[in-house]
């Protein structure tokens, strides 16, 4: 008995000590399960989607779960688009479009919340919500899809909206709205479905949406050649986009030189455009002025190289009226005089350089500060092919191909993009289009990957297969 009690109390003692442990433990709610990875389900609508003979005024749409609202009614687009604009009105989990426009009868309307509904909490989406109904017995059948591509670079191009009108007057994409828009995808592609038959002129525009007419010339546009007809049919449409080439105008006001720091200081300076007092060898010597030119006299200027005068032309700026160059075939790692004298210029107030004699000296690169660059074009097929080298989207030089090679002795160091040009006009550079004169497609353009690097002292070679 007396064992018993031995073994009994201690047990009682640590269970005593466990239920008092448990009692005052901290107490953690449930986690709430998975996180919400799902987009919202439609549950209930006024109309069940694909429905004919519709001819109400609201549409009626209610989901699963809460609704994030802020921004649907940007996103909406009824094709074929009314006169009027939709309203939306939000609660909740639902949301009903309410239409100020009579609609057209026997005809297909698609319904779409381009970029997504998204619910509240997770902000899940469905990608592309849309739905279908018809004023008439019938869901028309005919699309029209393709891709839009931007013109200069080749690459699909997701920036711009497809419209389509049926109006054959050019005037249209200026001054109406069209019939049906959509918003091309990332890859550049498109798709119009559910077209009623008839003839469509197809336009691409990069705009925001609401705002559907081509009255800025410095967005991206483009344009099909042929109009397109659906009868109940599929037909596909690519497109190229441009930015109308802006013309200089000669007769338009100059830019001024910047007045000089100290406005007491009324005499007429020039600077050089030297990097550490070397020039280029592959480009002139820009002269840089303080004050607007108005005449120069190359009489009074003399450039030396090697104790012998060198023979120059001056070229002077037109985008400015304080710049011009001095152009000549540069010897390499060769040192440089520039004797002026002070008639050499005169700003617009009749002032001369502010000395009466000045020598400048400096020296040029050297061959070895420059690369070589030879190019093999497999199954080069294009027509008055124009090579053009571009660094940073900017076109450095534009070639015209002899053959199926090139070759440059002399190359900047850096890196380049360079693309193919099918020169229809043999100008010697990539035409844009433009619709209003002569509804002229950009020229085709054949955009290469591959990144050319050129390296000082160093002879590259690629082939490039097309």
């Amino acid at each position: 008995m007396t064992i018993f009690k031995n073994i009994f109390l201690p047990c009682c003692l640590v269970f005593s000590v466990l239920i008092s442990m448990q009692n005052c433990a901290v107490q953690i709610p449930p986690t709430g399960g998975p996180k919400d990875t799902l987009a919202p389900i439609l549950t209930s609508s006024t109309i069940k989607d694909s429905a004919i003979n519709f001819n109400g005024k609201s549409l009626n749409f209610k989901f699963n779960e809460y609704l994030e609202t802020a921004d649907l009614a940007a996103k909406l687009v009824i094709n074929p688009l009314p006169i009027k604009t939709p309203t939306i009105s939000s609660r909740l989990n639902s949301f009903t479009i309410n239409l100020k426009d009579s609609l057209l009868p026997n005809t297909t309307y698609t319904v779409s919340i381009l970029g997504g509904i998204k619910d509240l909490n997770e902000g899940n989406a469905i990608p592309q919500f849309k739905y279908l109904f018809s004023t008439g017995s019938t869901i028309a059948t005919g699309s029209i899809s393709g891709t839009v591509y931007n013109a200069a670079t080749g690459q699909p191009d997701s920036t711009l909206i497809v419209m389509l009108h049926t109006n054959p007057h050019d005037s249209v994409v200026i001054t109406k709205n069209p019939k049906y828009i959509t918003q091309c995808k990332s890859n550049g592609s498109f798709t119009l479905p559910n077209l009623a038959n008839d003839v469509y002129y197809i336009y691409a525009l990069e705009t925001d949406l609401g705002n559907y007419t081509y009255n800025n010339i410095d967005k991206k546009f483009a344009f099909a050649n042929n109009p397109i007809t659906i009868n109940n049919n599929q037909q596909n449409q690519t497109l190229q986009a441009f930015i109308v080439e802006k013309i200089k105008d000669n007769n338009a006001p100059k830019i001024n030189a910047p007045k000089p720091t100290k406005e007491t200081d009324k005499r007429l300076k020039i600077s050089l455009n030297l990097n550490n007092n070397q020039q280029n060898l592959l480009t002139p010597l820009t002269i840089e002025t303080s004050k607007p030119i108005k005449n120069i006299n190359q009489n009074f200027i003399q450039l030396i190289a090697n104790k012998k005068t060198v023979p120059f032309t001056i070229v002077k700026d037109t985008a400015t009226n304080n710049k011009f160059n001095i152009v000549t075939p540069w010897l390499e790692n060769t040192n440089y005089a520039l004797l002026l004298q002070k008639e050499f210029i005169t700003d617009t107030l009749n002032n001369n350089y502010y000395k009466a004699l000045d020598t400048l000296t400096f020296t040029t690169q050297k061959n070895a500060d420059y690369g070589s660059l030879e190019i093999d074009f497999k199954n080069l097929n294009t027509p008055n092919a124009l090579l053009q080298i571009l660094s940073s989207n900017e076109v450095k030089e534009s070639i015209t191909l002899q053959g199926n090679k090139f070759f440059k002795k002399l190359m900047e160091p850096g890196t380049y993009q360079i693309r193919i040009v099918q020169d229809d006009n043999k100008n010697k550079k990539w035409d844009t289009g433009n619709f209003f004169k002569g509804k002229l497609q950009p020229e085709k353009v054949i955009f290469i990957k591959d990144i050319i690097n050129v390296k000082a002292n160093f002879d590259k070679q690629y082939t490039v297969v097309l």
